[in-house]
């Protein structure tokens, strides 16, 4: 059956994942502008205390019943929020003042496509095809490049592969995510999924940054650093997620795929603007396989073409 969605609707999709992959690929460009004011595991808490609350509040408006969560999937929620919030964002921060932007940009957006494909295959006996196995070679292949430049480098940038390793650690948790998420598939919505992964990562993330949060020279930080907070929250969390979910919605799993490549083009070119990054020839090189492995085990197509 062809797929036929107005002309309008599926140009609106195409917007908002555009907007999607764009605001997931400024994460670690205001990530790495608010950790220069506060410490990594504050700037993660007071991401997810914001986000958290909007989510509740929409979800209080689209789905009431939501709140009445039964206890049999209380693990669930916990599960996605220590994977997807606590554990990611912990990771991905704490590599924040340690690699520039650009190097997370590169390697979580890239890796996480193909891994979460190769756990699929093993936790859950999914199909992994010969083209899936040759995208995971060329994707961990242009990841091994990525690190290359800051290992040959690591006299004048000691930390650096540091940051990039946290990186990397950061995108494994989200691909477990991803696959604690495909449990939920059914049981709770996608607003729901998001709003309980949000609000229990957050308080997951309280006790170990309280003593950060209570350190933070709160007079003294920029508008500059408040302005990121909102960026990380209301655009890199809550609306990306909505727009996201909305595109698959109109466009299908297999449409919205192809706008992932977006995520680190888009991180790496805020990184040059707004940081002054500058990626070396080996991590172009990276990116570029990195990429193609990612096209490979997604078998992505081009954004609009039809699908019969």
């Amino acid at each position: 059956m062809t797929d036929a969605l107005p002309s309008t609707s599926r140009r609106w999709a195409i917007a908002q994942m555009i907007l999607c992959t764009f605001f997931w690929g400024a994460f670690f460009v205001f990530g790495k502008l608010a950790v220069r004011e506060a410490p990594p595991l504050a700037v993660a808490t007071l991401r997810f205390l914001v986000a958290g609350a909007v989510l509740l509040g929409v979800l209080a408006w689209r789905e009431p019943g939501a709140f009445r969560l039964p206890r049999r999937d209380w693990g669930l929620a916990l599960a996605l929020g220590a994977t997807g919030v606590a554990a990611y964002n912990a990771l991905a921060f704490a590599g924040m003042p340690l690699a520039p932007a650009s190097d997370g940009a590169m390697i979580s957006p890239s890796l996480n496509p193909v891994l979460t494909a190769a756990l699929a295959a093993w936790i859950f006996r999914e199909a992994f095809s010969p083209k899936r196995a040759v995208g995971l070679v060329l994707a961990i292949a242009g990841i091994a490049f990525i690190f290359v430049g800051p290992l040959l480098h690591a006299a004048a940038s000691p930390t650096r592969w540091q940051g990039d390793a946290l990186f990397l650690a950061s995108a494994v948790c989200w691909s477990i995510y991803t696959l604690v998420g495909k449990l939920t598939v059914g049981r709770f919505s996608a607003l729901a999924s998001t709003t309980y992964a949000s609000v229990v990562g957050a308080l997951l993330l309280l006790p170990f940054s309280a003593r950060e949060l209570a350190g933070v020279h709160w007079a003294a930080l920029t508008p500059a650093f408040w302005g990121a907070i909102v960026v990380l929250a209301l655009l890199c969390t809550v609306a990306a997620f909505l727009f996201w979910y909305v595109a698959i919605d109109a466009l299908g799993a297999s449409g919205t795929a192809a706008f992932l490549p977006l995520v680190p083009l888009f991180g790496v070119a805020l990184g040059m603007a707004m940081l002054g990054d500058r990626p070396g020839p080996l991590q172009w090189i990276g990116m570029a396989l990195a990429l193609t492995g990612v096209a490979l085990a997604a078998g992505i197509k081009l954004p609009g073409v039809r699908r019969d």
